[in-house]
């Protein structure tokens, strides 16, 4: 009886069966059709579900869409509409193997992106402390392009040692405060500062200022900057003074200086007044040799009442 029920609805729908399939007809189970294309039926008539190459039916299509929006469109929070990203809040939950889910977030909606398995935020990982072992700072090379060293870097507690290597570097040649050797002009000098008035060498860093002052009357009156072993003696001014007396106390005599004498001569002095001598030298002038003394020596006036000699320089 059921296989004569059957066959009467084949017949029925035969016009529109015969344009979907072909082969036998399964008379024991759902039958269904297997076609890339959805078999279609017209009003009134039966047809067969569409399925898969493996008689999977098939119980949906493709086909959808989602929110459109015009690029840099001003956006209002709770009106402009938006397709929405999905997150959880939830620091305690995990899904095991071959599960899925939605995203983890902060309160604040902003995504946590893992630096590892273990579940360490990003912000915790970078503000982490460096560990110490195998990633300590220091102890570092600068090599050339073929990889060689051209300077070890160390910590400023470290000692160098003699196997380290050297780095020579230059001022950049567009770097102000470029200056050629010697200055050679005011704005090109190198500024400096002296623990000392006066000049010095290699040897000596802070010369010995010297003066060599006398006083006299009616003979004539020496004044003598020193001589000193190992140095050189600079004289680098003098003035001789003299009251009363009708004669005159020069000639004044420099005597000791490199090269020879230096001699000054003074007028009469008619009225018995005062007499002033005063002579500087820029630069200064060094002795004859190391270890002699520059002498200022005035001539005798036998009518002076008073003669003073002061000189100063250094040793160098």
């Amino acid at each position: 009886m059921k296989k004569l029920i059957l066959l009467f609805l084949l017949v029925l729908c035969s016009t529109a069966l015969a344009q979907q399939i072909t082969g036998p007809i399964p008379t024991n189970a759902l039958a269904c059709a297997f076609n890339t294309a959805p078999p279609t039926v017209t009003s009134g008539f039966w047809g067969y579900a569409q399925c898969d190459s493996t008689g999977k039916l098939i119980t949906s299509g493709g086909g959808g869409g989602g929110l459109s929006v015009q690029d840099q469109a001003t956006w209002t929070q709770g009106t402009s509409n938006m397709t929405p990203q999905g997150c959880e809040f939830n620091d305690t939950s995990t899904l095991t193997t071959g599960t899925q889910g939605t995203t983890r977030c902060t309160t604040k909606r902003a995504q946590i992106i893992d630096t590892d398995t273990t579940g360490n935020a990003l912000y915790s990982a970078i503000t982490a402390a460096t560990p110490i072992g195998t990633n300590n700072i220091g102890n570092v090379k600068i090599v050339d392009t073929a990889g060689t060293n051209l300077a070890t870097v160390k910590p400023a507690s470290t000692a160098p040692v003699a196997t380290d290597t050297s780095l020579v570097t230059a001022l950049n040649p567009n770097s102000p405060g470029i200056i050629a050797t010697g200055g050679s002009t005011t704005a090109l000098s190198v500024p400096t500062n002296f623990n000392s008035q006066y000049p010095v060498n290699s040897v000596t860093t802070a010369p010995t200022a010297i003066t060599g002052n006398a006083t006299g009357a009616a003979s004539a009156v020496v004044g003598t900057l020193a001589a000193a072993a190992s140095k050189t003696t600079f004289i680098c001014g003098f003035n001789v003074s003299s009251i009363g007396g009708t004669v005159t106390i020069g000639p004044v005599t420099v005597a000791g200086l490199i090269g020879s004498s230096q001699v000054y001569q003074l007028p009469v002095n008619a009225t018995a007044g005062q007499v002033l001598l005063t002579q500087n030298f820029s630069p200064c002038i060094p002795a004859s040799a190391v270890n002699t003394a520059i002498t200022i020596t005035t001539t005798a006036d036998a009518t002076a009442t008073a003669v003073d000699v002061n000189s100063w320089g250094y040793q160098l």
